[in-house]
């Protein structure tokens, strides 16, 4: 769910004086090779340093809310009316709270194993070595620059080969604020969020174990630029993410906000 989550989550010159606090509309579209349907249009408005990502995670009653300012992001969900704000101090809490879990959890097995014999036992203890890790595994994700360009939808960019633990996982396409023709403003709010969702998804990794290849990066340090194609195949399966469209032109406030009479929820705690 947290790798879908963050897949779903994947996303400028000025020509003049005036154009420097231009906002931006952004379309992509996102094709997951085990769905034999038609590419998903996405679309993501840029303004005043605030990124709206409509439709996040293929869901048409979810939108996700970056907010550079505030550094987070904010998961509006319509079908309830409610918003919920997530950012580098809700994960380090939810973090904590796996790891307590995790701990009590070693505790009782350690007790049960106390009845074992030492065969058991040890079998036993490997199971739970891969299952419980006392520390999250490092990370072995590898962005390297293959030094090739290429076209996607007219925007030239530079393409990174990912690798995890030496193995390709992913390919990246990434473009500069100057092959993309956003204004410098909504160029930092794009290329902010994506460092902030990868801080994100680093977090969540560190609590998944063994699934922690499966959460997407989009190397936002590492990688010059913003990815304008992702052929991630990190889930078994391959999704590519591909930008369509970018228009410089005016979007209403209302657009990057979330909506009126909306409730705030909170992270639920996971020992309940």
């Amino acid at each position: 769910m947290v790798a879908s989550k963050y897949r779903s989550l994947l996303l400028c010159a000025s020509f003049a004086t005036s154009l420097a606090q231009a906002d931006a509309t952004i379309e992509f579209l996102i094709k997951d090779a085990a769905i034999d349907t038609e590419p998903e249009l996405q679309t993501a408005y840029v303004k005043a340093g605030r990124v709206m990502v409509k439709n996040a995670g293929g869901t048409h009653t979810t939108d996700v809310l970056f907010d550079s300012s505030q550094q987070n992001f904010a998961i509006i969900d319509h079908d309830r009316r409610s918003f919920m704000f997530i950012d580098k101090q809700s994960m380090e809490g939810v973090a904590n709270e796996v790891q307590g879990m995790m701990d009590k959890m070693r505790e009782q097995m350690a007790a049960k194993m106390e009845d074992m014999s030492p065969e058991e036992a040890a079998k036993f203890e490997q199971m739970l070595s891969g299952m419980l890790p006392e520390h999250a595994p490092p990370s072995t994700k590898e962005f390297i620059d293959t030094g090739d360009t290429k076209s996607v939808n007219d925007f030239e960019c530079r393409i990174y080969q990912v690798l995890d633990n030496g193995k390709p996982q992913a390919q990246i396409c990434a473009a500069g604020r100057t092959e993309l023709g956003l204004p410098p403003q909504d160029y930092k709010a794009l290329k902010s969020m994506h460092i902030h969702a990868d801080e994100l998804a680093a977090k969540a990794a560190s609590m998944a174990g063994p699934l922690a290849s499966q959460i997407p990066r989009l190397g936002s340090k590492e990688v010059d630029g913003i990815p304008v194609e992702v052929k991630d195949s990190s889930g078994g399966n391959t999704v590519e993410t591909s930008l369509v469209s970018v228009s410089v032109k005016s979007v209403p406030s209302n657009l990057v906000e979330i909506p009126e009479g909306y409730k705030l929820s909170h992270m639920p705690s996971l020992s309940q």
